[in-house]
């Protein structure tokens, strides 16, 4: 796969990742980001390959916002060329201010990386601004990034003091760290902010951020690590985001394993995710071009080192593309127990235990998917499905029928989302029922809206769904 793959032995790639802990009076200190930058570089050189000489690590002192900048500037941007791999990596304070008046994006929060602040020094220079980062990231055309976030984006408390426990990685500045501003603008923004995160919008970046941009991102208590950072270590390094044990963790299995985790550290934690000002919970963020969610991340190495190119996503095995949710699966049944002969009808039968709006899918093992429903072929006005009533499809009111006419094999695949997410455009496009040849690309598309932040609640929280597959065998009669 050219996306994923450098383009010469001596590609020269390169990791810097950020730690800061020991903050100067006036930004609270923290424990736990120097543990996970180390941990971070032990995942860039054991599970990617990066060899010592190749990765710069910024710690405390050596990690102020010049020093930040210069050292994306002049190691990443520099020093790569089109085809290297690029790691970025910040554990730290974050925080987010109103811009000044005159800025061009005065209606959006500013959000910021807190960098390491000198003795009696303070001030809008002292952060490293996300418009930076986008700036900079534009400057790595055709590299392959993956950046990972670890910081709190949190703009929904007045500014002064910080309120929240030492554990919070949130940074809250008074009126003398930021921009004179003549306008005023509520302390509060509320809890369910539509804002891009910090690294979103490139076509050649996948980037991972801990909370969205009004929770906070947590320390794991005395265990001197952060519970995002732990997670990512745990999910690469240990394989744990490999639940199904097929010896990948794709760019949507880390981010399911993650979420599930952060998830349910908090209901265990429920103090310490719900503190006062911030919405409650620790929801992570995925931005990620299509083409790389089905993407084998132990399988991110150097071309010529010890690994091998990653592999090409395919459709063949749906959770490594869309995921499995966060709620439990709909139970599915088939006719045959899913073993038919061509020529044979076929009944779908779909079962969940909440309500919700249900996509079903023929995903072969040739690697394409045909959309069984919604359909126009097949005449049901609505998607949704109700409690513990079975769903079965077609039934005598659809005016169609469901007809095995090739002998091979796949797997049937229900989703069903809590949430009616934004997926309408796709499923028109796809309702003849004709096999999508790309069937990975269409999952794909799936997988950006399920896997996504949902605003439209009273705060922001991950999108509730969750998917089963039945393998199925047609065979010639």
């Amino acid at each position: 796969l050219a996306a994923f793959a450098s383009t010469s032995a001596t590609a020269e790639d390169r990791a810097l990742i950020i730690g800061i802990e020991a903050y100067e009076k006036g930004v609270n200190p923290l424990r736990g980001p120097v543990r996970d930058a180390r941990m971070m570089a032990e995942v860039a050189q054991k599970v990617w390959g990066f060899a010592p000489s190749q990765i710069r690590l910024l710690l405390d002192k050596d990690a102020s916002a010049k020093n930040i900048l210069a050292s994306f500037k002049q190691w990443l941007v520099d020093g790569t060329k089109p085809g290297d791999r690029v790691f970025l990596y910040f554990s730290g304070h974050g925080t987010q201010f109103d811009p000044p008046d005159d800025a061009e994006d005065k209606n959006l929060q500013w959000q910021a990386l807190v960098g390491y602040n000198p003795p009696g020094e303070r001030g809008i220079g002292l952060f490293v601004l996300d418009k930076h980062i986008r700036e900079l990231m534009k400057a790595l055309p055709d590299r392959e990034v993956i950046a990972m976030f670890d910081n709190c984006h949190s703009g929904t408390i007045t500014r002064g003091k910080s309120r929240f426990s030492e554990n919070a990685k949130l940074f809250e500045p008074d009126e003398t760290w930021l921009p004179p501003r003549k306008a005023e603008r509520p302390a509060t923004r509320g809890l369910t902010r539509d804002q891009p995160a910090i690294a979103a919008g490139h076509p050649n970046v996948i980037s991972f951020t801990a909370v969205t941009t009004t929770q906070l991102s947590l320390i794991e208590g005395n265990l001197g690590y952060s519970v995002f950072t732990k997670r990512l270590y745990d999910g690469l390094l240990g394989r744990k985001a490999d639940r199904t044990g097929s010896g990948k963790v794709t760019v949507v299995q880390l981010f399911d394993y993650v979420r599930d985790e952060a998830e349910a550290y908090c209901k265990t934690n429920r103090e310490a995710c719900t503190e006062d000002g911030a919405a409650p919970g620790m929801t992570p963020e995925l931005e990620a071009p299509d083409k790389w969610r089905g993407l084998d991340l132990l399988t991110w190495r150097p071309k010529g080192g010890t690994g091998t190119a990653p592999d090409r996503p395919t459709a063949t095995e749906p959770s490594e593309v869309i995921g499995t949710g966060n709620v439990p699966p709909p139970q599915i049944a088939i006719t045959g127990n899913g073993v038919v002969q061509v020529g044979q009808t076929i009944n779908v039968g779909v079962q969940s235990k909440f309500k919700g709006f249900v996509i079903v899918l023929d995903v072969r093992d040739t690697g394409e998917v045909a959309q069984l429903f919604p359909s126009r072929v097949c005449n049901k006005p609505t998607r949704e499905v109700r409690v513990d009533a079975p769903l079965v499809m077609p039934d005598p009111t659809y005016g169609c029928v469901f007809r095995a006419s090739d002998p091979g094999k796949g797997k049937i695949v229900a989703i069903v989302a809590e949430d009616n997410v934004p997926v309408e455009e796709l499923l028109n496009q796809s309702k003849t029922s004709v096999a999508v040849k790309d069937g990975a690309a269409y999952l794909a598309k799936l997988s950006a809206a399920l896997n996504s932040t949902w605003r439209k609640d009273v705060s922001n929280r991950a999108v509730r769904w969750s998917m089963n597959a039945v393998p199925y065998e047609v065979r010639a009669k």
